[in-house]
């Protein structure tokens, strides 16, 4: 996901349903790779998206996970 933003991004995990699972704050602007280790979520199968938000800024994205 590219944000084009100087603001420091916020990730947010959702499912299908619109519950927030998990949400990260980053502490740098710029470029940069984030990682969040689904296994230590414990999804269910299912759509899942996740949303990066840096200022005014969103990207969303979904996912799938396979039982």
């Amino acid at each position: 996901i590219n944000l084009e933003t100087v603001e420091v991004p916020t990730v947010r995990l959702y499912n299908l349903q619109g519950v927030q699972l998990y949400q990260q704050h980053t502490n740098a602007t710029g470029a940069q790779q984030i990682q969040v280790n689904l296994e230590t979520l414990n999804l269910i199968p299912g759509t899942y998206f996740v949303e990066v938000q840096a200022g005014p800024e969103k990207k969303t994205i979904n996912f799938v996970v396979m039982p």
